[in-house]
């Protein structure tokens, strides 16, 4: 399995943003629905970024390969 860095950090920013909504939710907190919404646009970003760090990493490759 190899990961980059461009995958592991969207990845582990996913799960610290899903640790805090679950520990607020078991604690009852009353901020849990501004968490959710701030929590919700967190997890967007960051999936965007996965999903654009997957297509760089491949236009970087094919274009090392191609000679000109």
């Amino acid at each position: 399995m190899n990961f980059s860095k461009s995958t592991l950090v969207p990845l582990l920013g996913m799960t610290v943003v899903a640790l805090f909504i679950i520990l607020a939710y078991v604690s009852h907190n009353v901020f849990l629905d501004k968490l959710l919404v701030c929590g919700f646009i967190l997890l967007m970003v960051l999936f965007v970024k996965l999903r654009a760090g997957g297509t760089q990493n491949k236009d970087n490759s094919e274009s090392v390969n191609d000679p000109l």
